[in-house]
């Protein structure tokens, strides 16, 4: 049980990775830097909940790590 668990979870993990990928690959790079912008702008000061807060910054810090391996091998 927990081992189907563990694998769908997997799964999801790849799918979500290829979808932000293919989403990513249709913005630019000004677009991708926008969002992230408005992801550090959610904020408990600004109405969101704290755990709203630490989605958006861990997501924020995902696009920013993936922005940042983009451009690298783009330079390359």
């Amino acid at each position: 049980m927990l081992g189907d668990l563990n694998e769908d979870l997997l799964f999801l993990d790849d799918w979500i990775t290829r979808s932000l990928a293919a989403v990513q690959g249709r913005l630019g790079e000004q677009e991708l830097r926008k969002k992230i912008v408005a992801l550090r702008a959610k904020t408990v000061a600004n109405g969101c909940t704290p755990e709203e807060e630490a989605a958006a910054c861990r997501a924020a810090d995902k696009l920013e790590w993936r922005l940042g391996a983009r451009l690298a091998a783009a330079a390359q």
